[in-house]
């Protein structure tokens, strides 16, 4: 069957479309909330501990029923997976400011995972809300898509994106161009960088496509 979203990927053997895919998360993490990324990342919390179950249950698991119908809602009318990641950074968003004052790993694991239970109707609402107007256009996720195949054929692993940020760079004709540019460490991914040999160089790399910037969706 081909079309729609294209979840089944996600429980196919090995689970590898399921890390690229939260590799793509953590590129579009790091660069709409870059200090929240390097804050969870510097307590050694990638997304594959918060974001995996949100993905493979379509936000069922831990949310409440009514955010989740919302979801499938948008995953069948829009025939697309995008609202995956646009609801998962504005669920991490609406925490930013608690999560960056916690520094200890099971105080921010557990706020992820348990928070969004208190949230209240109005609170999933405005979550929701965001998602649907979220920042990160079609362009933004085919890149970061890209840029998270990319990094796995290079490096034989997937990445965090842990220096590394989407950046839009004007072109002629009208067009948009998204590159991948160094980004700050926190003094943990630093230390991991420089280990692992994969510090930032001080130029940009180019995301292999070139795209234009497409117009807002309609379910804005």
């Amino acid at each position: 069957m081909q079309g729609g979203p294209g979840l089944r990927r996600l429980y196919l053997p090995g689970l590898q479309p399921l890390k690229l895919e939260l590799s793509r998360f953590e590129l579009l993490l790091g660069t709409h909330h870059p200090q929240l990324h390097q804050h969870l990342l510097d307590a050694g919390l990638p997304a594959l501990l918060y974001a995996a179950q949100w993905f493979m249950t379509s936000y069922s698991c831990p949310f409440p029923l009514h955010l989740t119908a919302r979801v499938m809602d948008i995953l069948l009318q829009s025939d697309s997976d995008a609202i995956m990641p646009r609801l998962g950074l504005a669920v991490v968003g609406a925490m930013q400011d608690q999560l960056l004052d916690l520094d200890d790993f099971e105080a921010l694991i557990t706020h992820i995972k348990v928070t969004p239970l208190a949230w209240p109707m109005h609170q999933h609402r405005e979550v929701f809300q965001a998602a649907l107007n979220s920042p990160a256009t079609n362009a933004e996720l085919a890149a970061a898509a890209q840029a998270a195949a990319a990094e796995y054929q290079k490096m034989g692993r997937l990445s965090s994106f842990s220096h590394q940020r989407l950046l839009r760079q004007h072109t002629s004709g009208g067009t948009q161009q998204l590159e991948l540019s160094p980004g700050p460490l926190g003094p943990r991914t630093e230390a991991a960088a420089a280990a692992a040999g994969e510090l930032p160089s001080t130029t940009a790399a180019a995301v292999p496509t070139t795209m234009a910037d497409e117009a807002s969706s309609s379910l804005r």
